[in-house]
């Protein structure tokens, strides 16, 4: 059974063990370990918050997509929303 921060009762249906319940707001570390298990040593990221894949061990392609550094997945840009779900949901290898 899960539950939310409160104790109230979710029902939610979920076999996949891939996915875990987190119960709070999304980080960059979450994105990062998600990225880590999907793409490992593919995407990066800069320290002004743009993601990077790599082509090989020296070059590297910008995407131009920045997470703001700042703040939770949540108050993140709809184009920093949408190249996360292409990637990590959609498993494209854009």
């Amino acid at each position: 059974m899960l539950t939310d921060r409160c104790g109230k009762v979710c029902n939610l249906n979920i076999n996949n063990e891939d996915y875990k319940i987190l119960g709070r707001e999304l980080i960059l570390s979450d994105i990062l370990l998600a990225f880590d298990k999907t793409y490992p040593a593919i995407y990066t990221l800069d320290t002004d918050g743009e993601f990077c894949k790599w082509i090989n061990s020296e070059e590297s392609v910008e995407t131009g997509v920045y997470w703001n550094l700042k703040e939770n997945y949540d108050n993140q840009s709809d184009e920093v929303k949408q190249f996360l779900t292409k990637l990590l949901i959609g498993k494209s290898n854009t």
